[in-house]
């Protein structure tokens, strides 16, 4: 197994969870408990090797492809309000260029893609 790759989706899920997390004391709600369990699943399925549960393997294999989406739907979800009201929002838009790098770091970095082919 890729040991660059490995390193790589570590860090990308150091940074979902630090982001989730932080998200949540900036804004205490509801719904950043719900994004926070969300990420919390989602790195599950980006470490965790697919035979953890053979029944959806599938899911484990192509856990960077379902992050990536929910990343970029996020930050497509948010744009255009940080956008609008800037310079209050400068710190989400930050977050939004990180969630970009994560999406193509997972989705096209090589060591990272066959991180994920491999399991």
């Amino acid at each position: 197994m890729s040991g660059t790759g490995k390193k790589m989706v570590l860090i990308t899920v150091v940074y979902m969870l630090a982001k989730a997390v932080l998200n949540l004391i900036l804004s205490p709600s509801g719904a950043n408990v719900v994004t926070l369990i969300m990420y919390l699943v989602l790195s599950f399925l980006m470490i965790a090797p697919s035979s953890t549960f053979p029944a959806i393997s599938g899911f484990f294999k192509y856990s960077n492809y379902i992050t990536a989406v929910y990343l970029g739907l996020t930050v497509l979800a948010h744009i255009s309000y940080n956008l609008s009201n800037l310079p209050g929002t400068w710190l989400y838009l930050v977050e939004a260029l990180l969630d970009i790098g994560a999406i193509v770091l997972i989705c096209v970095q090589k060591d990272a893609r066959l991180f994920f082919k491999e399991k």
